[in-house]
């Protein structure tokens, strides 16, 4: 029934006997083929084709999805009863193929333990092999690659590039062609071993892999054709222990640019059978599979590794290490002007929208209302000071109506009232404490009315939408107030383990290269640099001392006050080792105090 032997075959050994199932193509004209087909009778491919045409749709979606999908059918037979089939569509897909596998069962509890199971798993591994297989053929009943070759394929497929020169060697004993295979380059009578049978890694100690590479460059010259044969004798002189062994040409060194490819198949139990071995008739196809591999990454003998031209590449590179260039560093930061002043809160209360009386161009005169405090907290203050004020004065005014006009000594025989005067002097001290309380907050409430210290521009960037309706606390930061007409400075930040070598810079040259950021067309010139003595440490933890550079020759329509700037302190030379692969010197010089 099924046009594609070995699918079917394959297919059956993985799902079972019991499922029934359809395997399809999509053409480039995007109408679907029924390659292999199992479980259905005696039906042939092109009956199975037009009875299950109509299933073209859950085909279409499936392979859209990607991913399996689950549908149900109704089946009818020769007596007119219908039942439910459960279909399950596996999208199957190559680089440029696609395909479907349809399972078919009688239950809706087969259905959900397959797609549980690891089945499911492997025929998504073995689909892409098959629609390859399909896709070598012309139609449907093509004759199917060989055993021998599929099993090449699937070695090839499963195992990493570096290891298949191995395995196919392996597959070779396994085969029975002999009972150790190598596969060995050689140029003129120089020889290596690609590869061993049962040797993952032949060492280029082992006495083997010496005595195999001492035979291989003392073999003539080999051309293609009949293997060449070699007695017990022959291979005794160079230290090896099979009865026999017949050397392959895989690869002709008539080319210079290619070496040539040797197999050399041993036998331990006798003579070998040349020209009689299954092996021999099937050579050609060894041929290009070896080849193939040899060339797409040729095995490297563990031990090889250094030699003369490895030594002379190392002291290349150490050479090239100690090398002097340029060594420079870098430090970010900002353009502002020298003469700018910062204005803070002096009280805390809320800067209402109504309050904030910021110029559209942002330039301000010298004491320039820019925005005004509502303090309640003041205000309430004020008021209770006020009152206190009216009540002592009050007292006071009561207690001289009630005073009498003269004070009698006791000598002149006259009274004096000494409580009264005594409680009149505390109320007068006390209206003196409140006058003078009261004249300190109405300075206080002058001072709500933020002026500008200086002549210059708002160099806060959006102060409006900062401060409108927000609160604010007693000496927090509100503007910046600048010239920009005048000098200007930029303030970068040098991070600590580069402080070292701008104090060999500043020593040295003096001056600093500066760029800004956005704009690497505009660049200046820093003099006088002034670096701090302290370091500080921003909220991500990097620790760096501040610097103030001085900038002439700036064009005050070209910057912006805070224009992010970079700089660049020139620090002589330094190998070129120590330039690429300097933090990681600098810490083991902080771990052995070198």
């Amino acid at each position: 029934m099924s046009s594609s032997p070995d699918i079917s075959q394959e297919v059956r050994e993985l799902l079972g006997s019991s499922i029934a199932w359809l395997f399809w193509s999509r053409e480039a004209s995007s109408r679907f083929v029924l390659r292999a087909a199992h479980g259905f009778g005696n039906q042939n491919i092109e009956t199975l084709q037009r009875e299950w045409t109509g299933h073209a749709d859950l085909l279409e979606q499936c392979l859209e999805a990607g991913k399996p999908l689950r549908a149900e059918a109704r089946t009818s037979s020769a007596d007119t009863t219908a039942s439910a089939v459960e279909l399950i569509a596996i999208p199957l897909s190559t680089e440029n193929q696609t395909g479907v596998l349809e399972l078919c069962f009688t239950s809706a509890e087969g259905a959900a333990q397959f797609l549980q199971s690891e089945q499911l798993n492997a025929i998504n591994a073995s689909g892409p092999r098959w629609l390859r297989q399909i896709s070598a053929g012309s139609s449907p009943t093509s004759q199917p690659e060989s055993p021998l070759l599929r099993e090449l394929n699937r070695i090839r497929e499963s195992t990493p590039a570096a290891e298949c020169m191995q395995a196919y060697l392996d597959e070779l004993i396994v085969l029975r062609a002999a009972d150790r295979c190598s596969l060995v380059s050689r140029r003129g009578t120089t020889a290596r071993i690609l590869a061993v049978s049962g040797a993952a890694s032949p060492s280029a100690r082992s006495q083997v892999i010496r005595s195999l590479r001492s035979l291989a460059g003392a073999l003539p010259a080999q051309h293609a054709g009949a293997p060449s044969q070699l007695s017990a004798a022959d291979l005794t002189v160079h230290g090896l222990s099979a009865q026999s062994a017949s050397v392959y040409v895989v690869q002709s060194g008539a080319d210079v640019r290619r070496p040539e490819l040797l197999l050399i198949a041993e036998h331990f139990q006798g003579e070998s059978t040349s020209g009689t071995s299954e092996f021999e008739r099937q050579f050609p196809l060894w041929q290009l599979v070896l080849a193939g591999a040899a060339g797409l990454r040729p095995a490297r003998v563990a031990g090889r590794f250094w030699n003369w031209k490895s030594g002379l590449a190392a002291a290349a590179v150490v050479a090239i290490g100690f090398i002097p260039v340029p060594f420079t560093i870098t430090a970010s930061g900002e353009l502002v002007p020298v003469e700018r002043q910062n204005v803070y809160a002096p009280e805390q209360g809320l800067i209402r929208g109504e309050d904030l009386q910021l110029p559209p161009d942002g330039h301000v005169a010298s004491g320039e209302v820019v925005l005004r405090i509502t303090s309640p907290e003041l205000q309430r203050r004020v008021s209770e000071v006020e009152g206190e004020i009216a009540t002592v004065s009050e007292q006071i005014r009561s207690l001289r109506n009630t005073r009498s006009g003269l004070e009698r000594t006791s000598n002149e025989e006259r009274t004096v009232d000494l409580d009264v005067g005594i409680r009149l002097a505390e109320l007068t001290a006390r209206l003196a404490g409140f006058q003078a309380e009261k004249q300190l907050l109405n300075s206080r409430l002058e001072s709500l009315e933020v002026r500008s210290p200086i002549e210059g521009e708002v160099l806060t960037w959006d102060a409006s939408r900062i401060l409108k309706d927000r609160p604010v606390e007693r000496g927090q930061l509100l503007l910046t107030v600048g010239d920009p007409e005048g000098s200007w400075e930029g303030i970068v930040h040098i991070r600590d383990v580069d402080l070292q070598f701008a104090r060999q810079n500043l020593a040295e040259e003096g001056s600093v290269h500066l760029s800004a950021a956005a704009n690497a067309q505009l660049k200046w010139t820093g003099q006088s640099v002034q670096l701090a003595g302290v370091v500080e440490t921003d909220p991500s933890g990097r620790a760096s001392a501040p610097a103030s550079i001085a900038v002439s020759d700036v064009d005050p329509d070209q910057v912006r006050p805070g224009m992010r700037i970079e700089a660049r302190f020139d620090c002589g030379t330094a190998p070129l080792f120590f330039v690429l692969f300097r933090g990681p010197i600098e810490t083991l010089r902080s771990y052995l105090w070198w």
